[in-house]
């Protein structure tokens, strides 16, 4: 699309993003970095990017596009994380970038400037006239297409970038001086409310639009929320008439009024709000918009997104033809599986909502010793839970393109990147870090129960008691449907005042029985009373589990997450499960330990509630699924390997087991 003085070409997610018809919708993506050789301007002169923070956080030169000039400022953020490789992008004696896939690149060719992530570049860059803007003015223009860009290992295995408040920067790198920039889905958010209004239905020949744009601070919505906007949306035309006018009290407020080719005349506004600001706060109670986008939504509390969607769809008026399109509209980088980013996209999931995540470009190979190293193979659709790859035609190298960059990179680095998953931070090592992989292993949806079939309820005692209401398909997966936990209770008060009512809310009329820790069959000091006795009292069916040795509890486990069942894996968590999905990912973990020999862990998972007590009812429940029922080849072994996956369908013998 042909803005102003730049041409808009969305990436293949910012494609689908465009096309979405959701009236909430939000686009996720990753940091794009440089390398830690490259430098950066400050007051004091050039100092490496990696040694910035030692430095002591100085100013650095951000770049406007608009006055061509650079001037000093603190980076709203540093960005430091972990990179196998980098495209370098070298024409000798002019210029010498080493740029993450990801990272956003500020380009010019005879239709202005326009940007393109390393990886698009890295594509087009021999065929095509695309130049890099050069020198402390920028108004140099490197052509790349003078030699390929190659491919080098990372400084340090390590990526840095800065956010800043024009989204451009100077950088250099052996001697030679350009322009780079920020992430790119921000532009892709200011072009979809633009499109957006040039959709609007016309009336009286108007086509009328009202936008609030959102973001955390006020420093941070005036130097980089409205600067993406201005680099779309410019105050002036090349020639220096005025095009959108801004008004900088707060709250800033801007309007593009315009002529169209089609004889209609485009009046879009936009109103730039922060939520650190009462008077903004208090303002979104009284909006009459068209629609709204919240930028870097991963700092914006979403309780709000009720009323900013209820604001929607009130401009223009009924009067005046009413709205052809409304909605709310979000960007983020990955948010932590503990955000409200993630509990709205992925946990709570309304109806209405479209959250846009690509494919992953690897897989994790199973391997049930969790301290085994990791091994990936490409994302070729072997796996039937996962679409293939996107754009593998595209990229050189085709799918090694992906597993390439598994090389020396760590596990985080990897989930987020090359897999699509959401950041953890983590603390020790999760002890199904080789097995459990969210997008596979949550159902992504409120999973219901079989009503003919009975129910598990997996029970782990003590002080902080929990459960994990389960059943078992009829092909043999065990789905977790709910949890439930406490602190500070005793048996019979969980059963009485928890549990059952629970069950009689929820799974009214369904049979279950409770498998229960092994240690409930200890008598209390107090009144020689067991655990199980305590719920048989209540009328609770209640037997104690397999085993409580931990080797094969958690082999139990293991083996559901490694297997497939008619192309979905052997255990699968409902998304509601929210505390059993955190402690699959990272809070059931193994402690590390420092010692002279290298970095080790505890031979035991931590005991920290809730993880550790829902993760040890889920143990007791795989092990309900006797192996010895079910024809081990039955089950499958997904193997993940680029030849494919076995998907032979589970034998289920005879048995008098009813649930198998």
């Amino acid at each position: 699309m042909e803005t102003l003085n730049k041409v808009y070409r969305p990436s293949p997610t910012g494609v689908r993003f465009h096309g979405s018809p959701a009236k909430v919708k939000g686009i996720m993506g990753p940091y794009g970095c440089l390398s830690g050789d490259t430098e950066v301007l400050t007051p004091a002169g050039w100092i490496r990017i990696d040694s910035w923070l030692r430095a002591g956080k100085p100013m650095i030169a951000e770049y406007d596009l608009k006055t061509h000039m650079h001037h000093f400022a603190q980076p709203l953020d540093f960005i430091a994380a972990s990179a196998p490789w980098f495209y370098r992008f070298h024409v000798k004696g002019l210029l010498d970038m080493a740029l993450s896939p990801e990272h956003t690149v500020l380009c010019v060719d005879s239709a202005g400037f326009f940007t393109m992530s390393a990886q698009t570049a890295s594509e087009k860059a021999p065929h095509s006239w695309i130049g890099i803007p050069c020198g402390m003015d920028g108004k140099h223009h490197v052509l790349l297409n003078r030699e390929p860009p190659s491919i080098i290992p990372a400084v340090g295995g390590k990526k840095y970038c800065f956010t800043t408040g024009t989204g451009f920067f100077l950088a250099k790198r052996e001697g030679h001086i350009f322009i780079t920039g920020n992430s790119g889905k921000s532009s892709t958010c200011v072009m979809e409310l633009y499109m957006r209004a040039l959709q609007q239905k016309p009336y009286v020949g108007v086509r009328k639009t009202r936008f609030a744009i959102i973001r955390g601070t006020y420093p941070e919505l005036r130097d980089t929320t409205l600067a993406t906007w201005k680099m779309w949306v410019p105050e002036r035309k090349p020639d220096g008439k005025p095009f959108c006018v801004i008004n900088y009290q707060p709250p800033m407020r801007a309007r593009l009024l315009t002529s169209l080719a089609d004889g209609t005349t485009l009046d879009m506004e936009a109103i730039f709000l922060a939520l650190d600001r009462p008077e903004d706060v208090s303002k979104l109670n009284s909006l009459e918009i068209t629609g709204a986008w919240i930028n870097e939504v991963r700092f914006v509390p979403l309780d709000i997104m009720p009323d900013l969607f209820g604001r929607t769809n009130r401009y223009p008026s009924k009067s005046e033809g009413g709205c052809t399109w409304r909605g709310v509209i979000m960007d983020t980088n990955p948010p932590e599986v503990d955000s409200d980013y993630y509990k709205l996209a992925e946990i709570e999931r309304p109806i209405g909502y479209e959250f846009f995540r690509q494919p992953p470009g690897v897989l994790l190979v199973p391997n049930k010793d969790p301290k085994a190293p990791p091994v990936y193979v490409g994302n070729m659709g072997q796996n039937p839970a996962y679409p293939a790859a996107e754009n593998i035609d595209n990229l050189n190298g085709g799918i090694l393109y992906y597993t390439d960059q598994t090389s020396g990179a760590d596990m985080e680095w990897i989930r987020v990147h090359l897999m699509g998953e959401y950041g953890t931070v983590m603390s020790g090592m999760p002890v199904y870090q080789n097995q459990y992989v969210d997008s596979v292993h949550c159902s992504g949806t409120v999973i219901e129960p079989y009503r003919g079939l009975p129910l598990i309820v997996a029970q782990d005692w003590g002080n902080t008691p929990g459960s994990v209401i389960c059943q078992v398909s009829p092909r043999g997966q065990l789905r977790i449907l709910d949890e439930l936990f406490a602190e500070n209770m005793g048996a019979h008060q969980f059963g009485r005042d928890f549990l059952l009512p629970f069950l009689h809310k929820n799974y009214n009329g369904m049979a279950y029985e409770v498998i229960a820790d092994p240690s409930g069959k200890s008598q209390s000091q107090t009144n020689e009373r067991t655990c199980i006795m305590e719920y048989q009292q209540l009328g609770i069916p209640t037997r104690e589990a397999r085993s409580n040795l931990l080797t094969p509890r958690l082999e139990a486990v293991r083996k559901l997450l490694t297997r497939m069942i008619d192309g979905q894996p052997g255990l699968l968590v409902s998304s509601k499960c929210v505390e059993v999905r955190k402690a699959f990912q990272k809070t059931y973990h193994y402690r590390e330990i420092s010692s002279s020999s290298g970095t080790q862990y505890s031979p035991e998972p931590v005991k920290n509630h809730p993880a550790s007590t829902l993760s040890d009812a889920v143990q007791y429940a795989a092990m309900e699924i006797d192996s010895s029922m079910i024809d081990p080849m039955g089950f499958g072994n997904p193997n993940f390997n680029p030849a494919g996956i076995s998907h032979a369908r589970p034998v289920v013998k005879k048995s008098g087991k009813a649930f198998v």
